[in-house]
């Protein structure tokens, strides 16, 4: 027992995730959940939530020491919000402050690509080892092909070919964008110019970066 609630743990799937959940002791539901992916070294919170009125309990502690444990990871990412008391609890788990996002969004335009590019549409399975071999070469780890699947359902994917190599890839959809990845940043202008004339194509009313 933590700060009145009892942290209960969800059956780990195959991709070595962490899935735990606090609920209310007085039977009145669940008050909390982490969620955590790991693969090719790389160990990432990607859900954390506590109902506001379980908030400073010790809720959030308990479900971070058991959803993103110390010693896990090669490389421990967390895409954390502005709050001050989320940042403090992050910190307290062993990471530090790398770098800000930011959004940009406007209304989609048409735009030409440039004449030497030539888009492909991804299709699941076929082209999952290219987005794959491309990710690994920008960031040290690829996506596995359950989540390349995944993408491709819900999203217009385009590869990208000049002079008969890949250069690049792009996801565009009418709920959101991305992933965008290109090894070479000299390519990069006519790639984004490319994914920004799909906004229209595929039905977006706003497109960010």
């Amino acid at each position: 027992m933590v700060g009145g609630v009892r942290a209960a743990a969800s059956v780990p799937g195959g991709t070595r995730r962490e899935w735990w959940v606090a609920e209310d002791p007085e039977g009145n539901g669940l008050i909390g959940y982490a969620r955590s992916i790991e693969r090719g070294g790389l160990f990432e919170l990607t859900e954390f939530f506590v109902k506001p009125s379980a908030q400073s309990r010790g809720v959030g502690r308990a479900l971070l020491e058991l959803a993103f444990p110390q010693g896990r990871g090669e490389v421990r990412s967390i895409i954390a919000t502005a709050d001050v008391r989320a940042q403090a609890r992050y910190y307290a788990a062993g990471t530090a402050a790398r770098f800000p996002f930011f959004t940009l969004a406007r209304e989609p335009m048409s735009a030409e690509p440039a004449t030497s590019l030539e888009p492909m549409r991804i299709e699941a399975g076929a082209d999952a080892s290219a987005v794959t071999q491309i990710e690994r070469s920008v960031l040290g780890y690829p996506r596995v092909d359950a989540e390349v699947r995944w993408l491709t359902e819900r999203r217009e994917g385009w590869l990208y070919r000049r002079d008969g190599r890949v250069i690049g890839f792009a996801f565009v959809g009418t709920r959101g964008s991305g992933p965008v990845a290109v090894p070479d940043p000299a390519d990069q202008p006519d790639i984004l110019a490319a994914r920004r004339g799909s906004g229209p194509r595929a039905g977006r009313r706003e497109a960010g970066a």
